[in-house]
Order: structure tokens, then C-alpha cells, then sequence
């Protein structure tokens, strides 16, 4: 993945923010990102999708923000944009429900936190 040159001031930022917070290390791009798609699939795996949706047909994706401390607990695990569907955001926040601890994260932020957002998607073909 290449970095943008204006990401550089922040990432700097983040790093000496983190050093003066204790020596908290910073996730590189790489650890971060693998992280995220780790965890999107372990809260994807435990999601059982809803048997009927009343749409006739499309593609819904419903974002979540998920927030994990540093020891893998799930702290928040909130749908950021409902579908409209009662049965679809019904079926992921049973995710959260259930999935309340994970492998904890390859960083400890000022804030002792991962944010990350997943989408949970569904196709409707009738």
C-alpha cells in the first residue's frame, strides 16, 4: 500500500504522540490493516444472516463501528447507518451480542483503543 505524502504529518504525529504517552507503540499501515481484516472476518463469520429480508432485490451494506481496547474486548459494536430493515440490523447486533472478545490489537493508542469499521453485507436475489 503506498502512503500519501499528506498522510505523513499524521502518522509522525501519531508516532511521537504515542512515544510521549508512555512509549505506546504504533501499528505500522501493514499490522493495522491486518488487524482490520482479521477482525472483519471473525464478527463476518459470526454473523447468521437473516433467512428473509422484505426487500425484492439489491445489495445492502451496513456499516458498523467497532471500537476493541488493548486487551481484545469489545467496547462498542454500533451500526453507524441503519438498512431500514428490522431483521437485517437485528441479525448483526446479535454479532455483537455474542462476539464480545477478540485477539487483542497489534497497538495501544493515547486512548487505549482499535477503531474500525466493518460492513456487513447482503445480496437480495428474488
Amino acid at each position: 500500500m503506498k502512503l500519501s505524502t499528506s498522510l505523513l504529518p499524521l502518522l509522525c504525529a501519531l508516532f511521537l504522540s504515542a512515544c510521549a504517552s508512555g512509549g505506546a507503540r504504533v501499528a505500522s499501515s501493514g499490522e493495522a490493516g491486518r488487524y482490520s481484516h482479521q477482525m472483519h472476518n471473525r464478527f463476518y463469520e459470526a454473523w447468521v444472516q437473516p433467512r428473509s429480508v422484505p426487500a425484492s432485490r439489491g445489495k445492502f451494506s451496513v456499516p458498523v463501528d467497532v471500537q476493541i481496547d488493548r486487551d481484545g474486548r469489545v467496547r462498542r459494536f454500533h451500526i453507524a447507518k441503519p438498512s431500514g430493515y428490522a431483521a437485517l440490523d437485528e441479525s448483526i447486533v446479535d454479532v455483537g451480542r455474542r462476539v464480545t472478545k477478540v485477539a487483542p490489537p497489534p497497538v495501544a493508542s493515547a486512548h487505549d483503543r482499535f477503531d474500525l469499521r466493518i460492513f456487513f453485507e447482503l445480496d437480495v436475489k428474488r
